[in-house]
């Protein structure tokens, strides 16, 4: 969560706050904020990180979800102020900025995750060769540091173990989707 740095004085009210979703994944990741602390935040769509930060830092919105890499050199400029990282640890490249939990919201966890899929029925040879150059270049130090620049944190795994975080994480998108009344498109 990220929001324009505010003088003394600032009448922020994130009880009456409208914020920025770019996609049903940010709408939806939410709904913990709302249920936990009953707080009306509404949501505005805008067509890309692009608008929704310049909005932020017009002081057109008061805060937004975005990615550490693109809110990143406003941070560090000082225009717009860091409230927390949405993931279950701190950002090595901001360990400053608490986590949403440490931030008093235990329940709000959204960690973009970027994965490698193939079609079903593609052939185990195959899939062995493409994973095994996956992780070869995400194990690539310039690959690693220049990912970390960015905010990511590299994790790489077996395809096993993407198909059960995979498995974990599609009940709890659902369940969070159905309370925030997200009909299917």
């Amino acid at each position: 969560m990220n929001c324009p740095q505010h003088g003394s004085g600032s009448q922020w009210r994130p009880e009456r706050s409208r914020w920025e979703p770019k996609s049903q994944h940010q709408y939806v990741s939410t709904t913990p904020v709302e249920l936990s602390r009953s707080l009306w935040i509404s949501a505005k769509p805008y067509r890309g990180g692009a608008p929704t930060i310049t909005a932020l830092l017009a002081g057109e919105i008061p805060l937004a979800f975005e990615t550490m890499l693109a809110l990143q050199p406003h941070v560090r400029a000082g225009a717009l102020r860091a409230l927390a990282v949405t993931s279950p640890r701190r950002s090595a490249i901001m360990p400053d900025i608490p986590t949403t939990a440490e931030a008093g919201f235990p329940a709000l966890f959204a960690d973009n995750s970027y994965a490698l899929f193939a079609p079903a029925g593609t052939p185990a040879l195959i899939l062995a060769r493409l994973h095994d150059a996956t992780i070869a270049a995400l194990a690539l130090p310039g690959v690693r540091e220049q990912l970390r620049e960015q905010g990511a944190e590299v994790v790489g795994g077996s395809p096993a173990d993407l198909a059960a975080y995979v498995t974990a994480e599609i009940p709890k998108w659902a369940a969070l989707a159905h309370q925030a009344g997200v009909q299917p498109q």
